[in-house]
C-alpha cells in the first residue's frame, strides 16, 4: 500500500514527538537505560533502541558507566550530552551589544561585547545590523572544534517584536523601523534564529536558570533611560492583542495625569526612569538653598540619574529626596501590578538598579502593607547574563515547540 503524503507527514510528526521525549526525559533525569526510558514515557522498547541510537549518533546523549542489568550482557545507560553543540545568546542594547555562547545546557563557554553604532552616524540600521553579525561571528569562532556548531541563535532586541515574523517593528535606538532582522540573520545562518523583546528575554533567562526560577507566574521591570516591563503568566510570556503588554511606562498614579496625554515618554516613565529622575533632580536644584553633591558629582557636566544615585548613597538631602520619591512613584506601579496579576516575584532591572539597595526594602515595605497576597520584590540574580540567557532560552523553547506542535493544529 503507497503512502498519502499526509500519511507520511504523520509519520514523521510522531517520530519527532518521540524524540523528543525521549531526549527531554534523558535531560531531565538521566542517566537512564533503555528499558526504563520505555516504562516511563511508554514508547515501545523498540522504538526507544531506535531513537536513542539516533540521538547517540547524532551526539546528544553518550553511553553513561553505569547501566541496566538484565540477567545477561549489562545494558549501557544514556545520559545527556551538553556539548552536543551550542547556542548563542545576544543582548542588543541602545549603547552595546552582549553575547553570551553556551553549551545545550545554558553554561556560558565564552562572552563578546562590542559598542553599538549611535543615532549620529549615517545609515544607522545597517550599522548596527552589521556590527551584530560582527559580533556573531567573533564568539562563533569560539565553538570547539569537533562539535556540531551553532544549532541555535536567540536575540534580545530594546523595541516592539513580532515574535513570529522575527521583524522589528520599532526600535528607535537601534535606527530600526520594520526592520526584518531574523529574515536578515537567515541569510547568514542556517540554524533557529529567535527574535524577541529585551525585557522579555530578562525574564526568561531569570525563570531559566536566576531568582524566578520556582515561579510560573511573574513580572519584570526594567527601569532605564525608559520603563518597560515583562509579564509571565502560567510559565509563558503574555504578549498581549497588539505585542505591547508590559507598557507600564505609561501607567498614571494621580487623576491630574489622567488628564493629560503622553505621545512620547508616558507618566511613569517620564518621572520614574534615569531620564525622569535626572529631570526631577535638575528641577530641585534650581530652587535649592543649600549646596548638593548631586551638582559636584556632575562637575559641570549634564546631570544623571547615576549622579543622583551617588549623591543618594553619601546620605545626600536633596538626592535622598529624589529617591524616596521614586520610591512612590515606583510602589504605586507595582502594587497595581501585584493587585491585578497576583505574581509570585517582581523583578527590578535595568540600569537605575545598580543602586537598587536604596529602592529595594522601602519598595517591599510598602507592597506589603497594601497588597493582600504581595509578591516578592527582588533585583536580578543574573545581572547582564539574563538577556543572554534568555535570548539561549528562547530559541531552546521556539525549538521544542516547532518540534511538539508544528503541523499538529
Amino acid at each position: 500500500m503507497t503512502l498519502t503524503r499526509d500519511a507520511k507527514r504523520d509519520i514523521q510528526i510522531v517520530k519527532d514527538l518521540n524524540t523528543y521525549v525521549v531526549l527531554e526525559l534523558i535531560r531531565r533525569t538521566g542517566p537512564l537505560g533503555r528499558s526504563e526510558v520505555a516504562q516511563r514515557t511508554n514508547i515501545s522498547l523498540a522504538t526507544v533502541c531506535s531513537i536513542v541510537g539516533s540521538l547517540l549518533e547524532q551526539g546528544y546523549v553518550l553511553e553513561s558507566d553505569s547501566g541496566e542489568y538484565t540477567g545477561g550482557r549489562r545494558s549501557p545507560n544514556y545520559a545527556f550530552n551538553p556539548k552536543a553543540g551550542y547556542l548563542m545568546g545576544v543582548d542588543v542594547g541602545g549603547t552595546k551589544m552582549l553575547a553570551g555562547l553556551t553549551d545545550l545546557s545554558g553554561e556560558i563557554v565564552a562572552r563578546a561585547e562590542l559598542p553599538t553604532p549611535q543615532g549620529d552616524c549615517d545609515n544607522q540600521a545597517e550599522r548596527v545590523f552589521a556590527e551584530l553579525l560582527r559580533l556573531i561571528h567573533q564568539l562563533q569562532e569560539q565553538i570547539p572544534v569537533g562539535s556540531e556548531g551553532l544549532r541555535g541563535l536567540g536575540l534580545g532586541v530594546p523595541g516592539v517584536v513580532d515574535r513570529e515574523s522575527g521583524e522589528v517593528t520599532l526600535a528607535p535606538a537601534l535606527g530600526w523601523t520594520r526592520f526584518p532582522l531574523k529574515e536578515r540573520l537567515k541569510e547568514h545562518y542556517t540554524c533557529p534564529v529567535y527574535c524577541e523583546n529585551d525585557v522579555n528575554t530578562i525574564l526568561l533567562g531569570e525563570q531559566w536558570r536566576g531568582a524566578a526560577q520556582d515561579a510560573q507566574n511573574a513580572v519584570c521591570v526594567a527601569i532605564g533611560t525608559g520603563i518597560g516591563a515583562s509579564i509571565m503568566i502560567n510559565g509563558s510570556i503574555y504578549y498581549g492583542s497588539s505585542n505591547a503588554a508590559g507598557e507600564v511606562g505609561y501607567m498614571v498614579t494621580t487623576l491630574e495625569a489622567m488628564r493629560q496625554s503622553y505621545p512620547g515618554y508616558g507618566y511613569l516613565e517620564s518621572l520614574g526612569s534615569g531620564t525622569g529622575i535626572a529631570e526631577r533632580a535638575k528641577q530641585l536644584l534650581a530652587k535649592a538653598t543649600e549646596p548638593s553633591q548631586i551638582a559636584t558629582l556632575a562637575a559641570g557636566g549634564e546631570i544623571e540619574a547615576m549622579h543622583v544615585m551617588q549623591a543618594a548613597e553619601n546620605n545626600d538631602p536633596l538626592a535622598l529626596l529624589v529617591v524616596d520619591e521614586t520610591v512612590q512613584l515606583l510602589s504605586a506601579a507595582l502594587i497595581n501590578a501585584a493587585c491585578l496579576l497576583n505574581p509570585e516575584i517582581i523583578l527590578l532591572a535595568g540600569g537605575v538598579m545598580k543602586s537598587g539597595a536604596l529602592f529595594l526594602s522601602k519598595i517591599q515595605e510598602t507592597v506589603n502593607r497594601v497588597v493582600p497576597y504581595p509578591p516578592q520584590i527582588a533585583l536580578l540574580k543574573l545581572g547582564l547574563d539574563a538577556g543572554i540567557l534568555g535570548a539561549v532560552a528562547g530559541v531552546i523553547k521556539s525549538s521544542e515547540l516547532s518540534v511538539k506542535y508544528s503541523q499538529l493544529l
